[in-house]
């Protein structure tokens, strides 16, 4: 018998945020789908890149392509960057910076 062993040395590619959408004080955050051929892709990680008051990043790796941060202040851009990571624990390069206003409280967004 001939057996084939693979190692998985690849990074997860097409890593980046596809939307963002805003309310006065929470902003949610969503990666596009990204992809990994040998392991398949385990996690995200949300980085909040601003420093602006209330931002928040991941405490933790997330499966959901989602991230909600919340308890931010009104009118005020957040930036964002997301990284994922491969079911063997390959990590890609955090994506490009996605930013957006929060909403002015009782109006829309800039």
């Amino acid at each position: 018998e001939t057996f084939i062993i693979r190692v998985d040395t690849s990074s997860p590619t097409n890593v980046g945020i596809s939307s963002i959408s805003a309310t006065a004080h929470q902003l949610t955050v969503t990666a596009q789908t990204a992809t990994d051929s040998e392991s398949g892709v385990h996690s995200y990680w949300f980085k909040e890149t601003s420093g602006n008051p209330g931002g928040s990043s991941s405490v933790d790796w997330q499966t959901s392509e989602i991230f909600v941060d919340d308890n931010l202040s009104s009118n005020t851009q957040y930036c964002y960057q997301v990284k994922a990571k491969d079911n063997v624990g390959n990590e890609s390069d955090y994506s490009t910076i996605s930013c957006l206003y929060t909403l002015i409280a009782g109006g829309a967004a800039l």
